[in-house]
C-alpha cells in the first residue's frame, strides 16, 4: 500500500499593510473568495434591488392612496356642491312659491274686501233707496192729508155756512152779526 504522500502546507502570505494574519489570502483561496465576493456582490445587489422593488411598491402604493384620496375628496367636493344647488334651487323654489302664495292670499284678501265694500255701498244704496221711498211716501201722505184736510177745512166750511144760513134764515143778518 501505498503511503499518503506529504505535501507540505502552503504558508499563507503576509500582505503588506495587513496585520491579522488570519485576513491573508492565498492565491488558492483567492478564487473562492472571488466566487464568494460576487455572489456577496449579487446578493447584496438582489437585496437591493428587493429594497428598491418594496420603496417602488410602497411609493406605487402611497401615490395610489394619494391618488385614490383625491378622488374621494373630489367626489366628496362635487357631492357637497351638487347638493348645495339642489338646496339653493329648492329654496329658490320654496321662495317663489312663497311669493306666490303671498300675491294669491292678498289677491283674495283684497277681492274679499271689495266684496264686502260693494255688499256695503249696496246695503248704502238699499237704505238710500228706502229712505228716499219713505220721505216720498211720507210726502205723498201729507200733500194727501193736506188735500184731505183743505177738502175737509173746505166742506167743514161749506158746512158752516150752509149752517150758518140756515140758522140766519133768508136775510143773513145774523151772520153778519158773528162776524
Amino acid at each position: 500500500m501505498f503511503a499518503a504522500s506529504k505535501q507540505p502546507t502552503p504558508t499563507i502570505p503576509i500582505v503588506p499593510g495587513q496585520q491579522d494574519w488570519t485576513k491573508a489570502k492565498t492565491p488558492e483561496l483567492q478564487s473562492d473568495d472571488d466566487d464568494d465576493v460576487n455572489v456577496a456582490r449579487a446578493k447584496a445587489e438582489e437585496c437591493h434591488r428587493c429594497k428598491q422593488a418594496r420603496r417602488e411598491e410602497k411609493a406605487r402604493r402611497e401615490c395610489e392612496e394619494a391618488e385614490r384620496k383625491e378622488r374621494e375628496e373630489a367626489e366628496k367636493r362635487a357631492w357637497l356642491l351638487a347638493e348645495r344647488e339642489r338646496i339653493l334651487a329648492e329654496k329658490a323654489r320654496l321662495m317663489v312659491e312663497d311669493k306666490r302664495k303671498a300675491a294669491e292670499k292678498r289677491a283674495r284678501v283684497a277681492a274679499q274686501q271689495k266684496a264686502k265694500e260693494d255688499a256695503e255701498w249696496r246695503e248704502q244704496e238699499e237704505i238710500a233707496r228706502l229712505q228716499a221711498e219713505r220721505e216720498q211716501a211720507y210726502a205723498e201722505k201729507k200733500v194727501r192729508e193736506e188735500a184731505t184736510g183743505k177738502q175737509k177745512a173746505g166742506e167743514a166750511m161749506k158746512k158752516r155756512q150752509r149752517e150758518e144760513n140756515a140758522v140766519a134764515g133768508p136775510s143773513g143778518n145774523r151772520s153778519q152779526e158773528n162776524r
